[in-house]
């Protein structure tokens, strides 16, 4: 594919990525208990660049197995988030949080690379506050639907 494609298609899907997870997290936030702080995770963070991009006023948690692409990446995280974005190396068939903690659990592009699809949402779900919001996100970009919304809708 030409870089020049590659490079739209990365800054437009982050674009849009962010934009569906913002306005998802306002609705979470309004069903939430006042003065409270919202706790996100990320299943399948890689190095947190969707996590990065979210508000700091959250309580963000990113989880990844990978050993090579993980952890919290200085490109993408200024000095503030990286003291407020947390990175926990994990399995997301086993998450490592107690029943209902989490407000909102998201992933992006990561159902598709998993084994067991239904056993990793069900761990999502486990760990969902009732009330809470689950995102999974998971686009083909070669599907001419995206295509069109990535260079058409835009």
């Amino acid at each position: 594919m030409p870089a020049f494609f590659g490079s739209r298609i990365e800054r437009v899907t982050k674009k849009k990525y962010t934009s569906i997870l913002e306005r998802l997290l306002q609705d979470c936030e309004e069903r939430a208990k006042p003065g409270g702080r919202l706790r996100v995770l990320d299943v399948g963070a890689g190095n947190c660049w969707l996590l990065s991009r979210l508000s700091s006023d959250y309580t963000r948690v990113g989880l990844d197995l990978s050993s090579d692409l993980h952890g919290i990446d200085d490109r993408w995280v200024d000095s503030e988030g990286a003291r407020t974005l947390q990175f926990v190396y994990g399995d997301g068939r086993r998450l490592p949080f107690p029943d209902g903690t989490l407000d909102f659990v998201y992933s992006n592009e990561f159902v598709s690379h998993v084994a067991s699809i239904d056993e990793t949402i069900a761990e999502q779900i486990r760990v969902l506050k009732s009330g809470g919001i689950l995102v999974i996100m998971d686009a083909n970009v070669l599907d001419p639907i995206t295509f069109v919304d990535l260079f058409v809708v835009n």
